[in-house]
C-alpha cells in the first residue's frame, strides 16, 4: 500500500507521493482524488494529521477539526448550530496533532471546517473522501 499525505491551505492543495493522477494545471478541482493503486478501498478509514500556522509551520494548539453528515453542507450547520449534524471531530494538541473521533466511510463527500483563535476559518463543503489505505493523514496549514 501507498501511503498519502494530503496538505491543505484555504485553497486546497494536495501532495501526493503518486502523482501521475493528479490535475497539475488545476490541483484544486480534485484535491482528495486519490484512486491509483486500489480499485475498491477499504470501507471505512482513520483520519489524522496535523493543522499548522501557514507562515511558521508551528503545530497550533486547541483547533477544532469538524467533519459534517453527509448531505450537510456548512452555512447549514452555521444557520442552526445542531450538533447532530457534527459526524466527527477532533481537537489539536499543544503540537497540532489531531485524530478524529470516528472512522470515516470511504468513497464519501464530506463538509469540514475547523476553527482556531486568531485564525481564518477554514471550510470545505463536499469534499470527495477517497483511500486506498485504513487511514488517511489530512495536514492542513492555517492563515491569520
Amino acid at each position: 500500500m501507498e501511503n498519502y499525505i494530503l496538505t491543505f491551505m484555504l485553497e486546497i492543495q494536495v501532495k501526493n507521493t503518486n502523482t501521475e493522477n493528479l490535475d497539475h494545471e488545476n490541483p484544486v478541482t480534485n484535491p482528495v482524488q486519490i484512486e491509483n493503486a486500489c480499485e475498491k478501498g477499504p470501507r471505512e478509514f482513520a483520519m489524522s494529521g496535523k493543522i499548522v500556522d501557514a507562515n511558521t509551520n508551528q503545530g497550533i494548539s486547541g483547533a477544532q477539526l469538524v467533519v459534517l453528515v453527509p448531505d450537510t453542507l456548512i452555512y447549514e450547520y452555521d444557520a442552526f448550530l445542531d450538533s447532530s449534524s457534527i459526524l466527527a471531530q477532533a481537537v489539536t494538541d499543544r503540537l497540532g496533532n489531531y485524530t478524529l473521533s470516528r472512522r470515516l466511510r470511504n468513497d464519501r463527500k464530506y463538509s469540514m471546517f475547523i476553527n482556531a483563535v486568531r485564525y481564518k476559518r477554514y471550510k470545505s463543503d463536499e469534499q470527495l473522501m477517497k483511500t486506498c489505505d485504513e487511514s488517511l493523514t489530512m495536514n492542513f496549514m492555517m492563515k491569520h
